[in-house]
């Protein structure tokens, strides 16, 4: 296999920006290669994952689901970001293609992304099963609360 070059990406615009074009030849880089290393710059995943700490992408071929970690491309700021699936639309689609609602583990936040955006999974790193119990616990009781039921 051949070892492409580590790549970086962040949230920070500090960071290297990668448009439509480079996240393209990134992906057909993938594809290319199956398997390829990534350096994650923020602590978004953390602390699963830390700050500058080199991930393994695999090219998505097979149906993702709930918890995988993806790295994806965001159209609006034109980075990579490196965050888990919470849930995917397969009703609502934009361009024909399901939509991910992505998070990263501090602050729960949804990332809805288009299905093409996903540039490969992570397969050195899992959301262990007590974490994902704790994510859905928080969500539940964060939706609780906001209804006033407590």
């Amino acid at each position: 296999m051949k070892t492409p070059e580590n790549l970086t990406f962040n949230k920070d615009p500090k960071f290297e920006k990668v448009d439509h074009e480079k996240f393209l030849a990134l992906k057909s880089q993938l594809t290319e290669n199956k398997l390829t290393c990534f350096n994650v710059a923020s602590g978004s995943m953390e602390p699963l994952i830390g700050t500058n700490t080199n991930v393994m992408v695999r090219t998505t071929t097979l149906e993702l689901s709930q918890f995988d970690i993806i790295v994806f491309w965001c159209k609006s700021r034109q980075i990579l970001i490196c965050h888990y699936i919470w849930h995917i639309n397969r009703y609502f689609k934009k361009e024909d293609q399901k939509i991910l609602v992505t998070r990263n583990l501090h602050s729960g936040e949804d990332l809805p992304i288009p299905e093409g955006h996903v540039l490969g999974k992570v397969v050195s790193h899992k959301i262990p099963l007590a974490t994902r119990l704790k994510l859905i616990f928080r969500n539940w009781l964060n939706q609780n609360l906001r209804r006033g039921f407590f």
